[in-house]
């Protein structure tokens, strides 16, 4: 004999949503069924690997806040993945915790959640506990893109997955690199650290800068 049970992290809905179109009705259940069933003790990719690749934080982080009522601790519990597994350098690999796979298959959109996923923590639940937490890897990965950067672009990582023509790098991976200088200054700005307020707007700014001067006309 076989007995299957089914094991997740989220369980108990937070949240319903219905309307007058069965086809949407159909994808919400499909999807809240779906993300229920690979989501053992952390996000995983449901089709091939089953690994916690850093960037699916992203893809549907704002589907489990809105559905499910232990979204809130699962993500604060894989943090601390992200934090512990974070390198000497400043880098984070793209699968946290377990086996990556670096090289080509990383980015600033992927280690870059270290900083993205306290910040959003706190936006969707008005908790700063992860970003106190983090502020120091935060603040180590954006000064790892910055020794790493060529005069201001990201040129490294993964590109578009599914491009209709081939997009530069830069273009993919430098908005990353904006967004967590804006990040970091705002969290720096929460905790009154007034002079990491301006290093890191100043280097949003630049970034900024370059990344417009270099794409648009």
């Amino acid at each position: 004999d076989v007995t299957v049970m089914a094991i997740s992290s989220l369980d108990e809905k937070a949240a319903s949503f219905s309307c007058s179109h069965d086809f949407l009705n159909y994808m919400e259940n499909m999807v809240g069924q779906t993300m229920k069933y690979y989501t053992s003790y952390l996000p995983n990719d449901p089709t091939r690997e089953w690994k916690a690749w850093t960037d699916d934080i992203l893809n549907h982080f704002w589907f489990a806040s809105y559905q499910f009522k232990d979204a809130q601790k699962m993500y604060e519990r894989w943090q601390y993945d992200l934090l512990g597994d974070q390198r000497a350098d400043g880098n984070v690999p793209n699968c946290s915790p377990g086996y990556n796979f670096d090289g080509h298959y990383n980015s600033p959109w992927w280690g870059g959640m270290v900083i993205w996923l306290p910040w959003k923590l706190h936006q969707y639940f008005g908790d700063e506990t992860m970003l106190r937490v983090s502020y120091p890897s935060m603040k180590r990965y954006i000064d790892y893109l910055t020794s790493v950067s060529d005069n201001g672009l990201q040129d490294w990582g993964l590109l578009d997955w599914l491009p209709i023509e081939e997009t530069p790098r830069p273009m993919i991976n430098t908005p990353a690199y904006y967004l967590y200088a804006k990040i970091v200054s705002g969290t720096a700005e929460m905790m009154g650290k007034q002079e990491d307020v301006k290093k890191y707007a100043d280097l949003a700014e630049n970034i900024r800068k370059t990344f417009n001067d270099k794409f648009l006309d």
